[in-house]
C-alpha cells in the first residue's frame, strides 16, 4: 500500500464446493507455501470485531468456520480448514485455524490391492503414466475417486514409460507424490483454483538462478529435520518357484 506494507490477504470462506459465503475478518494470518508439499495457512478469527466507527459487531460467519469448508485466497488457491480451536477468556473469543491446501483432500482415500504391471494375472498390465486410454492411465486409475480432479499438462518425454507397481494398501498424495515422483523422476504441480494437476519431468521444471545460498551471502541460520516416521526398514521375502510368506504374513510378502 501507501507505505510499503504488504496488505495482509483476503480469506474468503467457502463451502465445499467453492460456493463463497463471504469475507472473514482474519487476523495472525501466516502463509506457508512449499514447492513440492501441501501448502498451510493458519489465521485467526474474532468472534466479535470493531469497525470503522467503533461499533462492536459479531462475526457474521463465526459459527460457520468449520473442518472441511474451504478458504480461498485470491491468486494463491483454496484451503481446508481442519478442526478450529476455539480460544476464549472473560473478555474475548476467537477461532484459531489451521487449512491445507486443496490437494490435501487425495490423502483421504486409499488405494487397496493396486497392482499395476506385474503381469501376474492378478493386476492391471499395459499401463503407462499417461495415456489417452483412462483404464491404461496410471494417473487416471490414481484418481477414479476423485472425480473433482483433472489431468493437465503431463511432460511428453515421460508420458508413455511404463513402471511396476505393488501396492496393497497407501494413500492417493503419498502414492503420487512418493512412489509415483521417485520412480519417474517427476513432479506433481497442484493448482487448486482449476482443480487441474500437472505432472513434469525433474528436469523441465523451475530455473537456474545461479544463487547459492551459504553463511557468506544470505543464510544466517540453517536447520536440517527429518521425520522418523518416514525411515522404515523392509525385508522382502522371496523363494524359488515363486514361494512367498503372503499366507503367514497377512496377505504381505514384506516385513518391516
Amino acid at each position: 500500500h501507501l507505505y510499503d506494507m504488504p496488505d495482509p490477504p483476503t480469506l474468503y470462506l467457502c463451502e465445499v464446493d467453492k460456493e463463497i459465503l463471504g469475507a472473514l475478518p482474519a487476523t495472525d494470518i501466516t502463509l506457508t507455501r512449499k514447492f513440492n508439499d501441501i501448502d498451510q495457512i493458519t489465521f485467526q478469527v474474532p468472534r466479535e470485531y470493531t469497525d470503522l466507527y467503533g461499533t462492536v459487531i459479531l462475526t457474521p460467519l463465526y459459527e460457520k468456520i468449520e473442518a472441511l469448508r474451504l478458504i480461498y485466497i485470491e491468486n494463491f488457491g483454496y484451503f481446508e480448514i481442519q478442526e478450529p480451536a476455539i480460544e476464549k477468556d472473560a473478555v474475548t473469543e476467537y477461532k484459531e485455524c489451521t487449512a491445507y491446501s486443496l490437494q490435501y483432500e487425495l490423502t483421504k482415500k486409499r488405494l487397496k490391492s493396486f497392482y499395476i504391471n506385474q503381469y501376474n494375472g492378478e493386476d492391471i498390465e499395459g499401463v503407462e503414466l499417461w495415456n489417452i486410454d483412462h483404464s491404461k492411465s496410471l494417473l487416471h486409475l490414481c484418481l477414479e475417486k476423485f472425480p473433482q480432479w483433472n489431468i493437465g499438462n503431463v511432460d511428453a518425454g515421460i508420458r508413455k514409460h511404463m513402471r511396476s507397481f505393488e501396492i496393497d494398501e497407501q494413500d492417493v498424495y503419498s502414492f503420487l507424490t512418493k512412489d509415483v515422483a521417485d520412480t519417474f523422476g517427476c513432479v506433481f504441480v497442484f493448482d487448486t483454483i482449476t482443480n487441474t494437476i500437472e505432472v513434469y519431468a525433474e528436469d523441465n521444471i523451475g530455473e537456474d538462478t545461479s544463487i547459492y545460498i551459504s553463511y557468506e551471502n544470505l543464510a544466517n541460520t540453517v536447520s536440517v529435520n527429518y521425520n522418523a516416521d518416514d525411515i522404515v526398514t523392509s525385508l522382502t521375502i522371496l523363494g524359488d518357484d515363486g514361494l512367498d510368506v503372503r499366507n503367514l504374513n497377512m496377505g504381505q510378502d514384506s516385513v518391516l
